[in-house]
């Protein structure tokens, strides 16, 4: 995959060349603006690959789990239509994991996305945060994990719930219920590779007609984060684009 990557990267900044090369033929820099397309879709394939391989590359924090999911609160509430309410519980601990933030904030959205497939006439969509001590063996968990505490993140909906003949199958990449232009089938499959990477452990409980809950077992981190300095007042910032 890496190797992959690496050609990749030849072609999309040949395909960028070539358009503004072609600023005069309209033709040919519309073939070369798919060209670049392709190649960004490939990357972006390779870099699901890799999260589902547990190889990919990580930039690892102590981070407060509930300050995160709350600052993404308004990016998952915009994906969301009216007819799902959603709710963050306990999000005021100060429990603390150490993980690649924009990895964990990624797999939360993800999961949030499945939620509201999984609800087209509305619902509820929970995430709440669990502080749990496992001992030697959990019956719950794919693998027993060591013994310690765990940052627990639990998202759960009321929607139409996952049949029983398909719950083996989530976590494999590219197996998808949803038709081609709806999902590429890889949505779980990084959930549980990054989750795996960070040496936890992913869960999966559901029902038809009654709903689903995942689960994301991360280990504790006992340290607080670093305060992030306030910007100086009057400065006009912007936020960084993205």
């Amino acid at each position: 995959a890496h190797d992959f990557n690496n050609w990749l990267t030849v072609i999309l900044g040949s395909a960028e060349e070539l358009m503004d090369a072609l600023e005069a033929q309209p033709e040919l820099r519309d073939i070369a603006h798919m060209i670049q397309l392709a190649g960004e879709r490939g990357a972006e394939l390779t870099r699901r690959l890799l999260a589902f391989g547990r190889r990919q590359p990580l930039t690892p924090q102590i981070f407060a789990v509930g300050e995160t999911i709350a600052s993404i609160r308004p990016l998952i509430a915009r994906s969301l239509p009216e007819n799902i309410e959603l709710q963050l519980l306990d999000m005021g601990h100060r429990w603390c994991v150490y993980a690649d933030r924009a990895q964990l904030e990624a797999a939360i959205v993800n999961l949030c996305l499945n939620a509201r497939d999984a609800m087209p006439e509305g619902g509820k969509l929970i995430i709440q945060l669990l502080l749990v001590e496992i001992e030697e063996r959990n019956n719950e968990l794919n693998k027993p994990l060591p013994a310690g505490e765990y940052v627990v993140i639990a998202v759960a909906d009321n929607g139409h719930g996952i049949a029983h003949d398909v719950m083996d199958h989530v976590f494999e990449p590219f197996f998808t219920t949803k038709d081609e232009a709806s999902g590429s089938g890889l949505g779980l499959s990084m959930v549980y590779g990054f989750v795996k990477q960070s040496s936890g452990d992913v869960t999966i409980y559901s029902e038809p007609g009654r709903g689903t809950q995942v689960k994301l077992y991360l280990p504790r981190a006992h340290s607080e984060p670093e305060a992030r300095p306030a910007p100086p007042a009057g400065t006009g910032a912007r936020p960084p684009g993205g």
